[in-house]
């Protein structure tokens, strides 16, 4: 009996993948979502200063009740200190600033 283990093993990692696939299109999405706002406001510092207060106000919540740290791999939104980091390098790259 032939056994097809390659289409087996494609159809065990394939959800799997899928799953890789979203999350990392979701932080891409949330990528060009400051992007697009940055442009918009014209103020991506002042983007990067909300995210940053908002981190502060409410960011890690689940993770300090659970006391567990979720793998960045896992999220579907990246960390708000790396989409500062891009806000910030937008800033410069750019010139884009009202401030």
């Amino acid at each position: 009996m032939n056994v097809p283990w390659l289409v087996i093993l494609a159809l065990m990692v394939s959800p799997w993948l899928s799953m890789m696939l979203q999350l990392g299109l979701a932080r891409t999405r949330e990528y060009d979502a400051d992007r697009g706002a940055a442009e918009i406001s014209g103020d991506p510092r002042g983007l990067a200063l909300a995210l940053a207060k908002l981190e502060r106000q409410q960011g890690g919540w689940m993770e300090r009740m659970l006391k567990v740290r979720v793998p960045a791999w896992l999220r579907t939104h990246p960390s708000t200190r790396e989409r500062i980091r891009r806000l910030n390098e937008l800033e410069r790259e750019t010139g884009i600033s009202l401030a």
